[in-house]
């Protein structure tokens, strides 16, 4: 549960930096409200990496910022991502 919460914490952190709703999140990871909503308190489980990569691109951030890989967003979004790596 501690690493959903985490990853949750990390998407609504960099959701507030962009200045983007929840439902503009959605809008462009075509997403559910509620899906997002429980991602971002951690109630949802760790997302696939798939629902990842799709936030992560709608945040324009790396998934290994938002998996807790490297803790500020500067050196995250310099490195090339996982996800990116696999073609996702």
């Amino acid at each position: 549960m501690e690493n959903e919460k985490a990853f949750g914490k990390r998407v609504t952190t960099m959701r507030k930096r962009r200045r983007l709703s929840i439902p503009d999140l959605v809008e462009r990871t075509g997403l559910s409200y509620q899906s997002l909503w429980r991602i971002e308190r951690g109630q949802q489980g760790e997302p696939g990496v798939f629902t990842a990569a799709k936030i992560a691109s709608a945040l324009g951030c790396s998934v290994d910022y938002l998996v807790g890989l490297y803790e500020e967003k500067t050196e995250s979004e310099s490195k090339p991502t996982a996800a990116a790596l696999i073609g996702v």
